[in-house]
């Protein structure tokens, strides 16, 4: 989560003009950057990959998009400012250990993925449009947009 809190401004601004040109077509990119942005979008993500899913899956799943990945990252960033360990951290959200070791999970997992995914759109982007940019932002090996 370190990581995501220390993204220069100027990089979001740049950002924020490309995703609106480019990213249109990929909402979980989206809607991460402009959770990224500090604007939380409401939008629930349709379902991929869950054809075989139960229910209580599915809904469990979709609680998460919806209902709290704002909330766990926070609750992530006052956990780690707090120092608090998991079973603390249940304590004071009245979450069980398990539900919130999940969340966390699948927030940190999610965001580190679309960060990376946006990085490589934008990435790419500025490297096919000659733009020169901070190559020191980025860990994508060039080599691989020819491929």
């Amino acid at each position: 989560m370190t990581v995501i809190q220390n993204i220069p401004n100027s990089l979001c601004k740049g950002l924020n003009t490309f995703s609106k040109n480019y990213l249109q077509n990929c909402k979980r990119c989206l809607t991460f950057f402009y959770e990224l942005c500090g604007i939380i979008c409401k939008k629930i993500e349709i379902m991929k990959g869950y054809e075989r899913a139960t229910k209580e899956e599915i809904n469990d799943r979709l609680r998460i998009e919806e209902n709290c990945h704002a909330q766990v990252e926070r609750i992530i960033y006052i956990r780690h400012l707090c120092n608090l360990n998991l079973e603390e951290a249940a304590d004071v959200t009245n979450l069980s250990i398990s539900t919130l070791s999940r969340y966390e999970n699948e927030v940190t997992k999610c965001s580190v993925q679309s960060l990376i995914t946006i990085y490589y759109h934008y990435q790419k982007y500025l490297y096919e449009q000659h733009i020169p940019f901070d190559k020191n932002l980025f860990l994508i090996d060039m080599n691989s947009f020819h491929n």
